[in-house]
């Protein structure tokens, strides 16, 4: 893989903490969770994307089960995740959530301005 040097540096940085972040923790059905991604791959799936690991965008399992693999992961934005986590799956909330990407508001934030009506999605 031949890339900048700094990118290089960044992108293992985040997989280090994403791998250490894993450790201990366990999917919605209860299984251990872990980081087997190898560095390449993990590089690779942001290359891909044409995107950096950041609060923006983040390394999503399929159905937040399973451990972090080839095949059962997805680069998606930070907010597409948390909807998806915490069910908000309405047409209203993928309003709000394209809102937000493409404003830079948090979701609270936009959800206060359409109930004091300074808002209309």
């Amino acid at each position: 893989m031949n890339l900048d040097k700094n990118v290089k540096k960044a992108l293992r940085a985040k997989w280090q903490s994403k791998r250490s972040s894993t450790k201990g923790r366990v999917d919605v059905l209860g299984n251990p969770i872990e980081m087997r991604l190898t560095f390449e791959e993990y590089a690779s799936l942001y290359i891909e994307a044409g995107v950096m690991p950041s609060t923006t965008y983040v390394l999503s399992r399929t159905n937040d089960i399973g451990h972090y693999e080839i095949g059962n992961v997805k680069i998606a934005t930070f907010l597409d995740n948390l909807m998806f986590t915490h069910g908000l799956t309405s047409e209203l909330d993928k309003k709000i959530n394209d809102y937000c990407l493409k404003h830079q508001y948090k979701r609270r934030i936009v959800k206060g301005m359409i109930k004091r009506g300074e808002l209309s999605l």
